[in-house]
């Protein structure tokens, strides 16, 4: 269960009172243009102290750590524990790491006139960013100094979102018909999944592209009919299990092992097709 940060029961372990985060930033940019083309170039350093993060699941029962004071908060926060669930376990958000984010975005912009056959504005635009955990809290003498956060709530900081993100676009215009094709390359992400707090799996999304494309055309009277395809090749993340070797069928600690990572910077439902009206007044 989430335990709520300032209440009484999160004192009973030893969590302080959040904390209001303190951050300096560093940023520098400029913009090139070359005849028709745009370029913007931004460069910037984010350090943020005092972080309010949520911590890794502190077991109370049913894990490979467990700590009799957990137990004690979940009933001290008025939760009934049914006497037939074997495991328990609270996270909580606490001040508790500082955090460095460096990166550089890229945003290129031109438009081409092709007479009869329309024109197309071209754009593309790319992140490179990485962030790094400088500082980690220290758990409450009453969780025995165990890691405040786990290979799981590190990874959520430091490796779960792609460092690097492309997206290229092409808005095409011809009288009343328009369309826009779009993609985005997401870099790779990886995390860390335990089903008790003991063992961790590594859970890696490798690089992806995701197409979509929208077409429009106009009526008249303010009227619009369009259609388009939202992840056009229907990609998917590929399917994991908690525990390698086991399936989503397999009970796990007495849970069901998800099948869909825990890191994908993209759906895990695939393509979206859809078309619509709409109207002007």
């Amino acid at each position: 269960m989430q335990l709520p940060a300032n209440s009484a029961a999160a004192k009973l372990i030893g969590f302080q009172n959040l904390k209001p985060e303190k951050s300096t930033n560093f940023s520098a940019g400029g913009v090139f243009r070359a005849g028709k083309l745009t370029v913007t170039l931004d460069a910037y350093q984010v350090k943020i102290r005092d972080r309010i993060l949520g911590t890794g699941s502190i077991f109370g029962s049913g894990g490979a750590t467990n700590f009799a004071i957990v137990t004690q908060a979940i009933v001290a926060n008025g939760n009934v524990l049914d006497p037939t669930v074997t495991q328990t376990g609270i996270n909580i958000f606490t001040n508790g790491a500082s955090t460095r984010t460096r990166g550089i975005e890229l945003t290129a912009n031109v438009p081409s006139d092709f007479g009869s056959w329309g024109t197309v504005s071209w754009s593309l635009s790319g992140n490179y960013n990485e962030t790094k955990i400088t500082k980690l809290g220290v758990a409450p003498a009453s969780l025995g100094g165990i890691p405040l956060f786990d290979a799981s709530a590190r990874a959520n900081l430091e490796t779960a979102s792609p460092k690097f993100k492309a997206i290229a676009s092409a808005f095409w215009s011809l009288g009343a018909v328009s369309a826009t094709a779009r993609g985005t390359l997401y870099g790779e992400t990886s995390t860390y999944a335990s089903p008790d707090g003991g063992t961790y799996y590594l859970q890696k999304v490798p690089t992806a592209f995701i197409a979509d494309l929208e077409a429009t055309y106009k009526l008249p009277g303010g009227i619009d009919l369009t259609a388009g395809a939202n992840n056009l090749f229907n990609k998917r993340p590929p399917t994991v299990a908690l525990v390698p070797g086991t399936t989503n069928t397999t009970l796990v600690t007495g849970g069901n092992v998800i099948d869909a990572p825990l890191s994908a910077p993209y759906g895990i439902n695939g393509g979206y097709y859809y078309a619509k009206v709409s109207f002007k007044f």
